[in-house]
């Protein structure tokens, strides 16, 4: 929920299809289908990772589970990155973050201070464990 300065309330809802599709928008008599994508569940990321997190652990599978926490931790659990290295997954991270602000936001909604918005959005994403206030 964003309170803007006119005191109302509005919901912001941001979709990464249009972008991952390469549309710039739908039109009324052609919408685009409704596409979800959520990251790997943690058991998820270690049945991708070919590791085995069930049952008993041995002192060196709890230290390859935990090994492998941390690399989920560090890099989220997005099936299209989980495999790539650091500096590719980096980038195509980027490249998502920004076609989902700029074609689905800032273009389809013709936002008329796009810089202000990607602003406020790369400081929500560097800072997501702040409460803000915006006035």
């Amino acid at each position: 929920m964003y309170r803007g300065s006119s005191q109302r309330q509005v919901d912001l809802h941001v979709s990464a299809y249009a972008a991952v599709a390469g549309c710039r928008c739908a039109s009324s008599e052609h919408p685009l289908p409704e596409l979800e994508m959520f990251p790997f569940s943690f058991q998820e990321f270690l049945d991708f990772k070919g590791i085995e997190g069930n049952g008993p652990l041995s002192t060196k599978r709890r230290l390859t589970v935990q090994k492998t926490f941390d690399e989920y931790w560090r890099t989220g659990g997005f099936p299209e990155v989980a495999g790539l290295d650091r500096m590719l997954r980096i980038k195509t991270d980027q490249e998502y973050f920004n076609a989902m602000l700029f074609r689905d936001l800032i273009e389809r909604h013709d936002i008329s201070h796009p810089k202000a918005v990607a602003d406020l959005a790369h400081r929500l994403v560097g800072n997501t464990a702040n409460l803000y206030s915006i006035a």
